[in-house]
């Protein structure tokens, strides 16, 4: 095909692309602000797009107040995803939602038009290779994962299956220098994205270079396979090198470290889901059949359910695992190299992801950061509608040995028919579903945001409740995950305790909503907090509706003991209590001197703290441990440098007539214990990447009481360590691991 002919069927591609996705989701009344997901991690991408637009990749200080969010600290590997976000965030005058959803929109026609190219690279007719495309940007599975999962976008695979399938057919040299280019490109962009898709085609690519040699004879295959193995290692090495770099200075996050080997069976991937038809099809035979398969509860079924590839997808699917059957048998001798190579590394992706394959190994033996096996599906899909388009291309190759005119006719027929296809496979009915209620959400959100923008400070700092980790956030009530990120994409003047990294500063917004109201009150004042911002439905039942008032939520209590009154959105779904008369009241009290010591204090960074022998919890009262007459605590220092530690508590005998406690380790001290409680007090130096201890000995003047079959000479009361050296630098706390006995 001419250059300029192609470009125009190239063009004409995406405007149908555009054309199917702007009626299928009625882009023209939409309100492009609103993200087509706005909640759990689909509200989180946009959230993280805002934040490095306006302030880089690095370091987030209106997120995690008061001492950030660190991006760097949960790879996301996304660094060509978020700069391109970034950019267009702020070419749409910061409204990241729409910067989300263009590139949203932009990589499914993307995706269609390299899928097009690339069939028609593979020799299949314009014909075929326009509507398959189509039908490929338009998979299932962009509707229900990359929208919720921007990260998943997968523009760059088919160029990636293109250079699989040159390697694996034995003939590289086939590629023209602009196909090099393209597949080169793909592998090092690739790598700079997200890396699940890198990996399924590193994990391909040695098979594929062993099938092309021994085609080929040759080691040109292989070669090639080493090329683009390194542009996409190179990628990758680029992509999580600042990761690599942030926890050489602050200690690796073991609380991030959630993935089990377990969990590639539980995101596995299952040839049922792939094969069964979209439950959206205009067909009522295939969506009677979608019905009758979902009404059978299959175990682990979860984010796999989305891998279906639609009717032709799977007829050529179906076909691949057919030539791999009959491979060895001579019934296909004559059936194209390209045609054997999709069927291998098909039969390939499947048994490497399916559940309990050979992904599970890989988990065991060599990560688990790659768990969700079942997303190789975009491999499949491609391999199938390229296995399809042969058996199209071989029939209108027949009709057109005919005659002319019936080629003719034949291939109109075919791009038609192939096009309309994509009504059947189209699953955008649940966004749709969900619009309306989402842009209500969003103006209610971003109204009363912008009211308490009003109220309080330029730059001020809002505490939420309920605290929600990040980013595994365990939602409570009816909330859903990450909702309390939606005050920061409205927000444009105010910094948001959201966004903390769990196990990062000693988890310091966790231990701070733990507090009773009076005492959270004060410790937020102190800390420079200018207003409490509570979601009523974390303290709503699951299910039911947030925005009435309920019992339980606590911004009564809050307000009384804040001296303020409590704001409330107009659903009533939030609720805001002022901070910044209690604070002004506190600095006067206080004066500049004492002041200044309370906010260092209320912004200490806690330490882990290690119980490993001779304490027990006390049962009925927090923040209180008995001790036995032999004990020991512990600490960790997970940085490459000396730091300094502040620890804090109060002492009482229960033993009659008190006792000498001796303190041998990290502080050489002894103390002598009465009736009353003693305020104890410590500074402790650990050298770099250290754990030390302190050993308890008490010596009682009678007997101990008895407790649970020990005896408990003592009571530490509300033992508090802090980082004393640097309140904004995170620790890294360790995994419990057992204690050298002495």
């Amino acid at each position: 095909m001419k250059p300029a002919r192609a470009a125009l069927a190239y063009a004409t591609l995406a405007l149908a692309t555009g054309a199917v996705l702007f009626a299928s989701l009625r882009l023209g009344s939409r309100d492009l602000r609103v993200p087509f997901v706005y909640g759990a991690d689909g509200l989180f991408y946009t959230v993280v797009a805002k934040a490095v637009s306006q302030e880089g990749f690095f370091h987030f200080s209106r997120l995690g107040a008061p001492f950030g969010m660190d991006l760097f600290d949960w790879p996301t590997g996304m660094l060509l995803d978020f700069s391109l976000l970034a950019l267009l965030t702020r070419a749409l005058g910061g409204e990241a939602g729409a910067a989300v959803n263009v590139y949203w929109l932009a990589s499914v026609v993307l995706t269609s038009v390299a899928a097009a190219w690339c069939f028609r690279r593979l020799a299949l007719p314009t014909s075929v290779a326009l509507p398959l495309g189509l039908l490929y940007g338009l998979l299932p599975y962009a509707f229900y994962r990359n929208v919720l999962h921007l990260s998943l976008v997968f523009h760059f695979v088919p160029l990636l299956c293109l250079l699989l399938l040159r390697v694996a057919s034995g003939r590289p040299c086939d590629a023209t220098r602009a196909e090099r280019v393209a597949t080169g490109a793909a592998c090092a962009l690739q790598g700079l994205s997200y890396p699940y898709y890198g990996l399924f085609a590193a994990l391909l690519a040695p098979l594929a270079a062993a099938l092309g040699c021994a085609r080929a004879r040759s080691f040109a295959p292989a070669r090639t396979a080493l090329v683009g193995l390194a542009l996409l290692g190179s990628g990758m090495v680029i992509n999580l090198a600042p990761s690599a770099a942030y926890w050489h200075i602050h200690g690796r996050n073991p609380e991030l470290d959630y993935k089990s080997p377990a969990d590639s069976d539980g995101y596995g991937l299952k040839i049922r889901q792939l094969v069964t038809p979209n439950p959206e099809s205009p067909l009522p035979p295939l969506r009677w059949a979608a019905a009758r398969i979902a009404a059978v509860p299959f175990p682990l079924e979860n984010e796999n359910a989305t891998t279906r590839l639609g009717l032709v997808a799977s007829l050529g699917f179906l076909a691949l695992l057919a030539v791999s059957l009959l491979a060895g048998s001579g019934v296909l001798r004559e059936a194209p190299a390209p045609l054997h190579a999709a069927a291998m590394l098909n039969l390939a992706a499947v048994l490497v992801a399916t559940v309990g394959g050979f992904g599970s190994i890989f988990a065991v033996f060599v990560t688990t950061a790659i768990r969700a096996w079942n997303r190789i599906a975009v491999f499949n899909a491609f391999f199938g509608l390229f296995a399809s388009g042969l058996l199209v291309a071989w029939l209108l190759d027949r009709a057109a040995r005919r005659s002319r005119a019936a080629g003719r006719w034949a291939r109109a027929a075919a791009c038609v028919a192939l096009g309309l296809c994509a009504l059947e496979q189209m699953s955008a009915g649940h966004l749709e579903a969900s619009r309306e209620a989402d842009e209500l959400r969003w103006r209610e959100d971003e109204a009363f945001t912008r009211e308490v923008e009003t109220l309080l400070p330029r730059g001020g700092l809002v505490f939420q409740l309920p605290h929600t980790p990040t980013p595994l956030d365990a939602s409570a009530g009816a909330m859903l995950p990450y909702d309390n990120a939606r005050a920061y994409l409205h927000s444009r003047t105010l910094a948001w305790s959201w966004g903390a990294i769990s196990g990062r500063n000693g988890n310091w917004q966790a231990e701070v909503a733990r507090l009773p109201p009076a005492e959270m009150v004060e410790r937020l004042a102190a800390a420079g907090f200018t207003a409490i911002w509570v979601d009523r439905g974390g303290w709503a039942p699951s299910g039911a509706s947030p925005y009435a008032r309920t019992q339980t939520s606590p911004e009564g209590e809050l307000a009384r003991a804040a001296g303020a009154r409590a704001y409330a959105s107009g659903d009533g779904r939030y609720a805001v209590v002022p901070l910044t008369a209690f604070a002004a009241g506190l600095r006067d009290e206080l004066g500049p001197r004492r002041s200044a010591a309370a906010h260092a204090a209320a912004r200490a960074v806690p330490a882990v703290v290690r119980w490993p022998r001779g304490f027990a919890v006390d049962p009925v009262r927090p923040g209180v441990r008995r001790a036995e007459p032999l004990a020991r605590f512990a600490f960790r220092n997970g940085l490459d440098r000396e730091r300094v530690m502040d620890v804090t508590a109060r002492l009482r005998s229960l033993a009659p007539g008190g006792g000498t406690l001796q303190l041998r380790g990290l502080v050489e001290e002894t103390l002598v214990l009465g009736s009353g409680e003693l305020a104890w007090r410590a500074r402790i130096r650990l050298v770099p990447r250290s754990r030390g201890r302190i050993d308890l000995s008490f010596e009682p003047a009678s007997a101990c009481p008895a407790a649970n079959g020990a005896a408990c000479c003592y009571e530490v009361i509300g033992l508090l360590a802090s980082w004393a050296d640097d309140p904004q630098e995170a620790e890294s706390p360790g995994r419990d691991e057992p204690e050298d006995e002495p």
